[in-house]
């Protein structure tokens, strides 16, 4: 019986740090030098990414996310070099990708997890997404799945408005038998 109230205890320590984690600490810039934490590489995140992929079951999913944003945000301060930070506005983006966009493998990984959640029920995580995705990923690259996010995020929100309230259901049940 004890087991109950640890699990409940696990699931809510899990879920925040996972809502920490996909807010992050915006304010705090550190420089590579003074870094505690590894640059994580490509390969890293994308054996993240794929975990996120062919994950079945919401725990698994909900970390490699987390870890997945977090590695994100890491290797997105490291981009530019402080010294071209002025001249970045002026500079067009490379015409070709020679590998994959960690920050949409990020998106595509938190939209598969509120999907997830979904499923299972867990409708204030995967609003939390949904809205993380559309709030976090501007720019013509990410169109897509702020559209997904979107799309999924109405229906989510449209499913909701349309229950019944428990009271409207306990009165059906005492007036039909």
């Amino acid at each position: 019986m004890q087991e109950r109230p640890v699990r409940a205890f696990v699931w809510g320590v899990a879920c925040l740090l996972f809502v920490l984690g996909l807010q992050g600490c915006q304010s705090v810039t550190a420089s590579p030098k003074h870094s505690s934490t590894p640059q994580p590489s490509f390969m890293e995140t994308w054996k993240l990414y794929d975990e996120c992929m062919n994950a079945e079951d919401l725990e698994s999913l909900i970390v490699d996310t987390l870890l997945l944003r977090l590695a994100t945000n890491r290797m997105q301060k490291e981009e530019a070099l402080a010294i071209f930070a002025p001249m970045e506005p002026l500079m067009s983006p490379s015409p070709v990708r020679l590998s994959a966009d960690p920050r949409e493998m990020t998106a595509a990984c938190m939209l598969r997890t509120a999907d997830k959640a979904v499923a299972k029920g867990w409708k204030d995580l995967a609003v939390t997404l949904y809205e993380s995705v559309m709030n976090h990923y501007p720019g013509q690259s990410y169109v897509y799945y702020r559209q997904q996010a979107g799309d999924s995020l109405t229906r989510l929100l449209q499913h909701i408005a349309n229950l019944p309230s428990p009271a409207a259901t306990d009165r059906q049940d005492k007036t039909h038998p």
